[in-house]
């Protein structure tokens, strides 16, 4: 009888211990998906722009990084909660509000913003990647045969829909590069002083630099893709994937600009743009971990930069789509490869049901063909490798972009802020007013960088001194709580609607709809 009893208590505890790992394995699982959110951020744009921040600019942008994280943060987890809440991506809230009139024109005027946007990020990627290539070979006919190479490399992965595999394995590539960043960072020390860089200051020359590291750490297209993530996970699940992936992206954005503080060491260089290269970056970590060091982080640049290559055009579609609502219809004898493609971007405008069915007038969709998602993205990929094959130089290309999404985020950021306070996209799933306290200082810190970006080339050029910067000060805040202003009080108009039902379908009554 004790033998049965000891045999019965082993038994119970090698159960108990298997569901524990399972669930263990479970959990991770999920945390991996979410770092996609980071493997999207980390490219070589990402890598240019920080490791621009520390080398020009020591320690003092760090608070950027911290701030830009938070930002992601509190976005990504505002457009998950749309998702889960609502059944509805962010493009297809959008579309919810801007029916016909005004509304409908600003929304085109966003989804133009949003194609060059994108088409940017990928000029920048491609940049990025040459640059790469130009670090493992000094010969001219192979750097030229893999900037060709790139493209159609690319556009056969994305018609094919092979992209979920090779990202993953593209993702392991670049998380040795940031590997090698934490070693290069715990073999030097950080740069003394370095928590006085969290307190925020504008050196000369540093805004666009700063709003160049808020573009690139906080992605206006990762709040599509968090969106899309989103879709049948619970919301304690979502919110710790967008946790973790948030966390390290900060993590490896700060990595980054602390070993381009060390750049310091090797060359004296004057601000602007034109003072650092990746070449700078790639001879502190040949100081440190000699030629082996260089190769490790060529082959992680260009990785992440391929992975990110792929990802662009793909939410790039997905976010035209919805903002437009149109739906891709397949072909007959390509149904297998749009079944596939659609999986591996998780078909967020075709498959789940949309908060624009229950008011608003525009939950029609216009059907196109699956030929005009392939060319749309083909384009982009395309026109994205232009700059390379020119050779233009690759960090003003790279700031150019990042640039151009930092001034994205505001506006991207501001219609998510609206969809999540419309009771009819959210039913009583609204955002709480201890959750709009949360974003408006994120929404805020956004708008200012941007509205600083726009005075300062106003007052005669993004180059700054000191004295310049605290005149665009006042002007940029008072554009900043000029913005918040407006959006907060059409989040509070949108916040009172309410849903009826009319032949036999849930329809929006809102205060908007009488004017």
């Amino acid at each position: 009888k004790n033998a049965c009893r000891l045999a019965s208590f082993i038994f119970t505890e090698r159960c108990g211990l298997h569901k524990s790992m399972e669930s263990i394995c479970v959990r991770a699982r999920a945390w991996m998906t979410w770092c996609i959110l980071t493997a999207s951020t980390i490219g070589p744009g990402s890598v240019a722009v920080c490791a621009k921040a520390g080398a020009e600019f020591g320690v003092s942008l760090a608070w950027c990084a911290v701030v830009a994280a938070a930002v992601s943060w509190t976005m990504q987890d505002a457009a998950g909660r749309l998702a889960i809440s609502a059944g509805s991506s962010l493009g297809q809230a959008v579309r919810s509000l801007s029916p016909r009139g005004v509304p409908r024109l600003l929304r085109l005027l966003l989804t133009a913003f949003v194609l060059v946007g994108s088409l940017a990020y990928e000029c920048n990627i491609f940049s990025g990647t040459l640059s790469a290539i130009t670090m493992l070979t000094d010969d001219w006919r192979l750097q030229l045969s893999a900037a060709c190479i790139n493209g159609p490399l690319c556009i056969a992965l994305v018609l094919s829909g092979s992209t979920a595999s090779v990202s993953a394995a593209l993702g392991f590539v670049a998380f040795g590069m940031v590997v090698l960043f934490g070693v290069v960072v715990s073999m030097s020390g950080l740069e003394p002083g370095f928590a006085a860089g969290l307190i925020p200051s504008f050196p000369h020359g540093s805004v666009p630099v700063a709003l160049g590291v808020m573009g690139t750490t906080a992605v206006p297209l990762n709040l599509l893709l968090s969106s899309a993530l989103a879709r049948g996970v619970t919301m304690s699940s979502m919110r710790e994937g967008v946790a973790i992936s948030s966390l390290l992206t900060g993590v490896i954005s700060v990595l980054i600009l602390a070993v381009g503080v060390e750049a310091h060491s090797f060359k004296d260089r004057a601000h602007g743009e034109a003072g650092f290269e990746l070449n700078d970056l790639a001879e502190v970590l040949r100081g440190v971990a000699g030629e082996s060091g260089v190769r490790i982080f060529a082959i992680g640049l260009y990785g992440a930069g391929i992975s990110s290559a792929l990802t662009v055009p793909i939410g790039s579609a997905l976010a035209v789509e919805d903002l437009l609502g149109w739906q891709p219809k397949p072909l007959a004898n390509q149904h297998a490869t749009d079944k596939r493609h659609s999986r591996c971007c998780s078909a967020a405008a075709s498959e789940s049901p949309t908060a624009t069915d229950k008011g608003g007038g525009a939950g029609q969709h216009t059907t196109w063909s699956s030929w005009g998602r392939r060319a749309l993205m083909c384009s982009i990929i395309v026109l994205g490798m232009v700059p390379s094959l020119l050779n233009l130089p690759t960090m003003a290309v790279i700031m150019t972009a990042q640039l151009v999404n930092g001034m994205l985020l505001p506006f991207v950021s501001a219609s998510l802020v609206i969809c999540i306070n419309d009771s009819c996209i959210m039913g009583s799933r609204i955002a709480s007013r201890l959750g709009n306290a949360a974003i408006a200082p994120c929404l805020a810190a956004s708008f200012f960088l941007a509205s600083m970006v726009v005075v300062g080339k106003a007052i005669g050029g993004l180059a700054m001194d000191q004295e310049e910067a605290l005149l665009s000060i006042v002007p940029s805040t008072v554009m900043t709580v000029i913005g918040l202003a407006f959006i907060f009080f059409y989040a509070w108009r949108v916040r009172r609607g309410t849903l009826v039902t009319l032949n036999g379908q849930q329809q929006c009554l809102q205060v908007r709809t009488s004017n």
